[in-house]
């Protein structure tokens, strides 16, 4: 199981991108290509809205015509025998005589096949001189609407039968109303062309003005990719300014607050590598001084050779140490499995015994089952009380312990020695550090509590330190417990 479960990558909806072109042109590269679609299909949808109401206003203008000449009609029926007073033809001719017409309309009264009236006298393209037309709206039987293509454009008409005579054997007579829809199109077409130009323009100003106001909203991502340049190993001073309170303004936040973890881990880094260079170079020097002046008597020889074992076990296990160091960041430092608390418990009480002659004292044992790593936790636990013995003197207690506390497990050691001091609590963890409470006798190259924190922090955790009721420090290393589950108690 990894000691630190990355956090999964959302992924968002994503537009093709053009190699070539900066971030800035894309989006508005995108957003002209959305405004122009908007526009040109409002531009359609204005224009199919007026041509259907223009031919609705046709269709009511024709059938007001046929409604005048029905109005004729009646005028010219006896109300008493219902039978019409005068012929129906001179009833057609005197609707069409009282009727004004505009340019673009038509009226015609036909007869028996022929055209006996129209209105006006010199119309756009006079339609009775079209036998075949006029001969298709002789045969009309019942009221109809049609439209025809002509050569001065689209004509709407009108065709109705009107039958007021009363004898069997005359005809019909057919009432037409025809529009011609030419002009009322081309007015349309004008229509949406100045709003097509209209819009045109509104669009090149908007653009123009959203490549200003685009260069203002990412300002702060091209600050992002200047400082992304200019940071180096040698200069991870420069933060970003922060503007406002949106998520550009964030991000500049979190990049800054990015960029000062860098810097204090390249700096931690630097220094422990000053440190690791300072400590291995201890031992170096020493065991060359020695084989430069070791003399040729065996006692002399055996001596410088019982030296250099001694300071290359130390360079062994400061090497070891800084490669644990180095591998608590991999997935596989841990071998997490299930684990009982109190007997990790009894054993470790079981092995401090041979660190020291000290009171060992038993602190008490967590009644729990966790997932953990039972090995490095008992080598945390196991530096953590070699940390105590070298703190004490013969005689004095230390006392091991485990608890359950607030949904986390605490491991703790503490003892009667001296304590740490406050201003020094948090520096004694970080590696070859130099204070009054890591400067002793033996081996000691400030790694052993650096070590102790990397293994609490891979399992999520931390270590603390504090004052114990025996009169010296507290350590207590704690991680969380989730899905932990109560064990039987040892």
């Amino acid at each position: 199981m990894p000691a630190k479960a990355r956090r999964p990558i959302r992924r968002h909806l994503q537009f093709p991108s053009i190699p070539g072109l900066s971030a800035r042109v894309r989006i508005l590269l995108w957003c002209s290509v959305l405004v122009a679609a908007a526009l040109f299909a409002s531009v359609v949808a204005t224009r199919l809205v007026l041509l259907h109401h223009l031919s609705t206003e046709t269709d009511s203008e024709l059938t007001h015509e046929l409604d005048e000449v029905r109005a004729v009609q009646q005028e010219g029926i006896d109300p008493r025998t219902g039978k019409p007073r005068v012929d129906v033809d001179q009833l057609l001719r005197t609707a069409l005589a009282r009727a004004a017409p505009t340019r673009s309309e038509e009226l015609l009264a036909i007869s028996d096949g022929k055209v006996i009236a129209r209105s006006p006298d010199r119309p756009l393209q006079p339609l009775e001189r079209n036998a075949r037309l006029v001969r298709s709206w002789a045969s009309t039987s019942n009221p109809g609407f049609g439209t025809i293509r002509l050569p001065v454009g689209n004509v709407r008409y009108l065709a109705a039968p009107v039958t007021l005579r009363t004898s069997p054997q005359s005809g019909t007579d057919i009432f037409v109303a025809a529009s011609f829809m030419s002009q009322g199109q081309a007015d349309v077409n004008t229509t949406v062309g100045i709003a097509a130009t209209v819009g045109l323009l509104a669009l090149l100003g908007a653009i123009v003005l959203a490549w200003f106001i685009s260069g203002r909203i990412l300002a702060p991502v091209q600050d992002l990719e200047v400082a992304a340049r200019s940071i180096n190993e040698s200069e991870l001073s420069y933060r970003l300014p922060v503007r406002g309170d949106d998520e550009l303004a964030r991000l500049a936040s979190d990049f800054n607050a990015m960029l000062d973890r860098v810097e204090s881990a390249f700096r931690s880094q630097q220094k422990f590598l000053d440190d690791a260079g300072h400590e291995l170079r201890t031992p170096i020097t020493i065991v060359r001084g020695h084989l430069e002046l070791m003399g040729g008597a065996p006692e002399e020889q055996a001596q410088v050779r019982a030296i250099i074992i001694d300071e290359l076990d130390r360079m062994s296990r400061m090497v070891s140490d800084l490669l644990l160091l180095a591998r608590a960041e991999r997935p596989d430092f841990l071998q997490m499995f299930p684990i009982e608390v109190g007997v990790l418990t009894t054993d470790v009480l079981s092995k401090v015994a041979l660190l020291g002659d000290r009171k060992w004292l038993d602190g008490g044992r967590a009644d729990i089952r966790v997932i953990a790593d039972g090995q490095r936790l008992t080598q945390a636990w196991m530096q953590l009380a070699q940390n105590a013995v070298q703190h004490t003197v013969v005689g004095d207690a230390i006392e091991l312990g485990s608890r359950v506390d607030g949904g986390r497990l605490e491991l703790w050691v503490a003892d009667s020695g001296s304590g740490v001091p406050i201003a020094q609590r948090e520096l004694i963890f970080q590696g070859f550090s130099r204070t009054s409470y890591t400067e002793r006798q033996g081996e000691h190259f400030g790694l052993g509590l650096p070590i102790v924190r990397a293994i609490a922090e891979a399992h999520r955790g931390d270590v603390t330190v504090g004052s114990s009721g025996l009169g010296g420090a507290r350590f207590t290393l704690w991680i969380p417990t989730p899905g932990a589950q109560r064990g039987d108690l040892v």
